[in-house]
Protein backbone atom coordinates (compact mmCIF):
# COMPACT_ATOMS: atom_id res chain seq x y z
CA UNK A 1 0.00 0.00 0.00
CA UNK A 2 1.45 3.40 -1.14
CA UNK A 3 0.16 5.55 2.07
CA UNK A 4 1.70 8.85 2.92
CA UNK A 5 2.71 8.84 6.38
CA UNK A 6 2.34 12.23 7.18
CA UNK A 7 -1.14 13.31 4.89
CA UNK A 8 -3.40 12.67 8.25
CA UNK A 9 -6.74 12.55 5.62
CA UNK A 10 -4.93 9.28 4.20
CA UNK A 11 -3.72 8.00 7.17
CA UNK A 12 -7.02 8.61 9.04
CA UNK A 13 -8.85 5.82 7.22
CA UNK A 14 -6.16 2.76 7.96
CA UNK A 15 -6.09 3.94 11.53
CA UNK A 16 -7.05 2.16 14.33
CA UNK A 17 -6.36 1.00 18.01
CA UNK A 18 -5.03 -1.89 20.21
CA UNK A 19 -4.95 -1.92 24.05
CA UNK A 20 -2.16 -2.55 26.48
CA UNK A 21 -1.14 -2.41 30.20
CA UNK A 22 0.09 1.26 30.89
CA UNK A 23 3.11 -0.56 32.68
CA UNK A 24 4.18 -1.88 29.38
CA UNK A 25 4.19 1.32 27.59
CA UNK A 26 6.09 2.85 30.32
CA UNK A 27 8.54 0.17 31.02
CA UNK A 28 9.41 0.50 26.80
CA UNK A 29 9.76 4.30 27.11
CA UNK A 30 7.72 4.23 23.49
CA UNK A 31 7.24 8.00 22.50
CA UNK A 32 3.66 7.56 21.66
CA UNK A 33 0.48 9.26 22.74
CA UNK A 34 -1.84 6.91 24.14
CA UNK A 35 -5.42 7.28 26.11
CA UNK A 36 -5.46 6.05 29.74
CA UNK A 37 -8.45 3.99 31.02
CA UNK A 38 -7.72 2.69 34.60
CA UNK A 39 -4.10 1.04 34.45
CA UNK A 40 -5.07 -0.22 30.74
CA UNK A 41 -3.98 2.48 27.60
CA UNK A 42 -5.02 2.63 24.25
CA UNK A 43 -2.90 3.37 21.29
CA UNK A 44 -3.34 4.38 18.08
CA UNK A 45 -1.57 2.62 14.82
CA UNK A 46 -1.65 2.66 10.73
CA UNK A 47 -2.97 -0.58 8.91
CA UNK A 48 -0.24 -0.60 5.99
CA UNK A 49 -0.97 -4.09 4.58
CA UNK A 50 -4.51 -6.54 5.53
CA UNK A 51 -2.79 -9.87 5.68
CA UNK A 52 -4.58 -12.70 7.30
CA UNK A 53 -2.80 -13.91 9.85
CA UNK A 54 -0.61 -10.37 10.86
CA UNK A 55 -1.45 -7.31 9.18
CA UNK A 56 1.46 -4.99 8.75
CA UNK A 57 0.87 -1.63 10.81
CA UNK A 58 2.94 1.31 12.39
CA UNK A 59 2.68 2.60 15.53
CA UNK A 60 1.44 6.92 15.68
CA UNK A 61 4.33 8.41 17.69
CA UNK A 62 4.20 12.15 19.24
CA UNK A 63 6.24 13.15 16.26
CA UNK A 64 3.23 11.88 13.53
CA UNK A 65 0.66 13.47 16.06
CA UNK A 66 2.49 16.42 15.72
CA UNK A 67 2.89 16.33 11.98
CA UNK A 68 -0.67 15.69 11.80
CA UNK A 69 -1.76 19.02 12.95
CA UNK A 70 -4.52 17.33 15.06
CA UNK A 71 -5.37 16.92 18.85
CA UNK A 72 -4.86 13.96 20.44
CA UNK A 73 -8.49 13.65 21.08
CA UNK A 74 -9.24 13.69 17.57
CA UNK A 75 -6.13 11.03 16.86
CA UNK A 76 -8.14 8.35 18.97
CA UNK A 77 -11.60 9.17 18.00
CA UNK A 78 -10.79 8.93 14.32
CA UNK A 79 -8.61 5.82 15.31
CA UNK A 80 -11.27 4.04 17.64
CA UNK A 81 -14.38 4.82 14.79
CA UNK A 82 -12.67 3.27 12.16
CA UNK A 83 -11.19 0.32 13.98
CA UNK A 84 -14.49 -0.64 13.34
CA UNK A 85 -15.02 -0.86 9.88
CA UNK A 86 -11.71 -2.20 9.66
CA UNK A 87 -11.84 -4.83 12.14
CA UNK A 88 -15.24 -5.18 13.34
CA UNK A 89 -15.97 -6.33 16.91
CA UNK A 90 -17.24 -9.51 17.17
CA UNK A 91 -19.51 -10.76 20.52
CA UNK A 92 -20.11 -14.46 21.07
CA UNK A 93 -21.67 -16.21 23.74
CA UNK A 94 -19.51 -18.30 25.61
CA UNK A 95 -21.13 -21.38 25.64
CA UNK A 96 -21.18 -20.84 21.64
CA UNK A 97 -18.05 -20.77 21.40
CA UNK A 98 -17.20 -23.76 23.65
CA UNK A 99 -19.63 -25.53 21.36
CA UNK A 100 -17.72 -24.93 18.27
CA UNK A 101 -14.34 -25.57 20.33
CA UNK A 102 -15.72 -29.01 20.93
CA UNK A 103 -17.10 -29.62 17.41
CA UNK A 104 -13.28 -28.75 16.32
CA UNK A 105 -12.28 -31.24 18.44
CA UNK A 106 -14.17 -34.20 16.72
CA UNK A 107 -12.19 -36.65 14.52
CA UNK A 108 -12.66 -35.86 10.82
CA UNK A 109 -13.21 -38.99 10.17
CA UNK A 110 -16.51 -38.91 12.64
CA UNK A 111 -17.62 -35.60 10.51
CA UNK A 112 -17.38 -36.97 7.13
CA UNK A 113 -19.58 -40.02 8.22
CA UNK A 114 -22.63 -37.35 9.44
CA UNK A 115 -24.67 -34.93 7.16
CA UNK A 116 -24.70 -30.83 7.73
CA UNK A 117 -28.25 -31.68 9.53
CA UNK A 118 -26.50 -34.07 12.23
CA UNK A 119 -23.74 -31.84 12.52
CA UNK A 120 -25.72 -28.72 13.16
CA UNK A 121 -27.86 -30.79 15.88
CA UNK A 122 -24.77 -32.03 17.98
CA UNK A 123 -23.68 -28.28 18.08
CA UNK A 124 -27.47 -27.19 19.06
CA UNK A 125 -27.30 -29.79 21.96
CA UNK A 126 -23.86 -29.31 22.86
CA UNK A 127 -25.32 -25.01 23.66
CA UNK A 128 -28.19 -26.29 24.92
CA UNK A 129 -26.56 -27.96 27.82
CA UNK A 130 -24.31 -25.77 28.72
CA UNK A 131 -24.39 -24.28 31.98
CA UNK A 132 -26.40 -21.18 31.63
CA UNK A 133 -26.10 -20.45 35.34
CA UNK A 134 -23.49 -17.70 34.63
CA UNK A 135 -24.03 -16.08 31.21
CA UNK A 136 -20.52 -15.10 29.88
CA UNK A 137 -19.64 -13.52 26.45
CA UNK A 138 -16.07 -13.24 24.84
CA UNK A 139 -15.38 -9.55 22.99
CA UNK A 140 -13.33 -9.34 20.18
CA UNK A 141 -12.46 -8.63 16.60
CA UNK A 142 -13.30 -10.91 13.55
CA UNK A 143 -9.59 -11.78 13.04
CA UNK A 144 -9.69 -13.02 17.01
CA UNK A 145 -6.04 -11.56 17.19
CA UNK A 146 -5.48 -8.40 19.25
CA UNK A 147 -9.25 -8.00 20.09
CA UNK A 148 -9.57 -6.60 23.40
CA UNK A 149 -9.56 -3.26 21.99
CA UNK A 150 -13.39 -4.27 20.56
CA UNK A 151 -14.61 -3.86 23.59
CA UNK A 152 -13.25 -0.16 23.65
CA UNK A 153 -15.13 0.38 20.16
CA UNK A 154 -17.82 2.83 19.96
CA UNK A 155 -21.04 2.44 21.60
CA UNK A 156 -19.85 -1.99 21.79
CA UNK A 157 -20.03 -1.00 25.83
CA UNK A 158 -23.59 -0.46 25.49
CA UNK A 159 -24.59 -2.90 23.53
CA UNK A 160 -23.04 -5.69 26.03
CA UNK A 161 -24.86 -4.05 28.32
CA UNK A 162 -28.39 -4.49 26.47
CA UNK A 163 -27.76 -8.09 25.90
CA UNK A 164 -26.52 -8.38 29.38
CA UNK A 165 -29.75 -6.57 30.56
CA UNK A 166 -27.30 -4.38 33.31
CA UNK A 167 -24.08 -3.65 34.18
CA UNK A 168 -21.32 -6.29 33.91
CA UNK A 169 -17.67 -7.00 34.58
CA UNK A 170 -14.75 -7.60 32.42
CA UNK A 171 -12.04 -10.37 32.48
CA UNK A 172 -9.05 -9.16 30.27
CA UNK A 173 -8.77 -12.36 29.61
CA UNK A 174 -5.68 -11.56 26.96
CA UNK A 175 -4.22 -9.00 24.25
CA UNK A 176 -6.97 -10.94 22.39
CA UNK A 177 -9.68 -11.11 23.49
CA UNK A 178 -12.01 -9.62 26.97
CA UNK A 179 -14.91 -12.11 28.50
CA UNK A 180 -18.12 -10.42 30.10
CA UNK A 181 -19.52 -11.80 32.64
CA UNK A 182 -23.09 -10.83 34.57
CA UNK A 183 -23.00 -7.92 37.81
CA UNK A 184 -25.95 -9.73 39.45
CA UNK A 185 -25.13 -8.92 42.69
CA UNK A 186 -23.44 -12.01 44.14
CA UNK A 187 -20.22 -12.32 42.64
CA UNK A 188 -17.28 -10.94 44.62
CA UNK A 189 -14.89 -9.06 42.68
CA UNK A 190 -11.94 -10.99 44.59
CA UNK A 191 -12.91 -14.31 43.14
CA UNK A 192 -12.45 -12.94 39.49
CA UNK A 193 -9.67 -11.57 40.06
CA UNK A 194 -8.37 -14.68 41.15
CA UNK A 195 -9.63 -16.50 38.18
CA UNK A 196 -7.92 -13.90 36.00
CA UNK A 197 -4.89 -14.04 37.37
CA UNK A 198 -4.94 -17.84 37.63
CA UNK A 199 -5.36 -17.62 34.02
CA UNK A 200 -2.64 -15.10 33.06
CA UNK A 201 0.03 -17.17 35.11
CA UNK A 202 -0.84 -20.41 33.67
CA UNK A 203 -2.57 -20.24 30.33
CA UNK A 204 -1.34 -17.09 28.56
CA UNK A 205 2.02 -15.94 27.43
CA UNK A 206 3.93 -12.93 29.05
CA UNK A 207 3.67 -10.92 25.87
CA UNK A 208 -0.21 -11.28 25.24
CA UNK A 209 -0.91 -10.69 29.05
CA UNK A 210 -3.08 -7.53 29.47
CA UNK A 211 -3.76 -6.86 32.97
CA UNK A 212 -4.41 -9.27 36.41
CA UNK A 213 -7.34 -6.32 37.13
CA UNK A 214 -10.88 -6.64 36.77
CA UNK A 215 -13.29 -3.76 35.64
CA UNK A 216 -16.38 -3.07 35.62
CA UNK A 217 -19.54 -1.30 33.24
CA UNK A 218 -22.00 0.65 34.93
CA UNK A 219 -24.35 1.18 32.43
CA UNK A 220 -26.65 3.73 33.95
CA UNK A 221 -24.17 6.31 34.58
CA UNK A 222 -21.69 4.49 31.70
CA UNK A 223 -18.65 4.36 33.84
CA UNK A 224 -15.73 1.87 32.90
CA UNK A 225 -13.86 1.38 35.99
CA UNK A 226 -11.98 -0.47 38.14
CA UNK A 227 -13.72 -2.98 39.65
CA UNK A 228 -12.58 -1.90 42.64
CA UNK A 229 -13.21 1.46 42.33
CA UNK A 230 -16.87 0.96 41.77
CA UNK A 231 -17.78 -1.41 44.89
CA UNK A 232 -16.03 1.84 46.64
CA UNK A 233 -18.26 4.32 44.64
CA UNK A 234 -21.63 2.42 45.39
CA UNK A 235 -20.57 2.60 49.45
CA UNK A 236 -19.75 6.40 49.13
CA UNK A 237 -23.40 6.27 47.29
CA UNK A 238 -24.94 3.97 49.89
CA UNK A 239 -23.39 6.32 52.82
CA UNK A 240 -24.44 9.62 51.25
CA UNK A 241 -28.03 8.15 50.65
CA UNK A 242 -27.92 6.78 54.88
CA UNK A 243 -26.37 10.71 55.54
CA UNK A 244 -29.44 12.13 53.95
CA UNK A 245 -31.79 10.25 55.71
CA UNK A 246 -30.36 10.68 59.14
CA UNK A 247 -31.53 14.51 59.99
CA UNK A 248 -35.06 13.58 58.77
CA UNK A 249 -34.89 10.12 61.17
CA UNK A 250 -33.97 12.56 64.10
CA UNK A 251 -36.44 15.23 63.50
CA UNK A 252 -39.30 12.65 63.34
CA UNK A 253 -37.98 11.45 66.36
CA UNK A 254 -38.05 15.53 68.13
CA UNK A 255 -41.77 15.43 67.20
CA UNK A 256 -42.46 12.61 68.66
CA UNK A 257 -40.93 13.48 71.72
CA UNK A 258 -42.89 16.35 71.51
CA UNK A 259 -46.39 14.43 71.85
CA UNK A 260 -47.51 13.88 75.41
Amino acid sequence: MNLDIKDYEAVRKQLFIKVSSVGKILYAQQDIPYERRENLAITAHVLLQQKEEHPVSADVTNPMLEAFGITKDQLFRDAAANSSRIFPAQITDMNKLMAELCMDMMPEEEKAEMTAEELQQILDDLETTADTRYPMLVITNERKSEGAAAIFYPGVMDQVGRQMKGNYYILPSSIHETIVVPDDGNTKRQDLEAMVKAVNQNQVAPEERLANSVYHYDTKNKVFELAESFEKRLKNQQLSKGDHKKPENQENKKHKGLSF
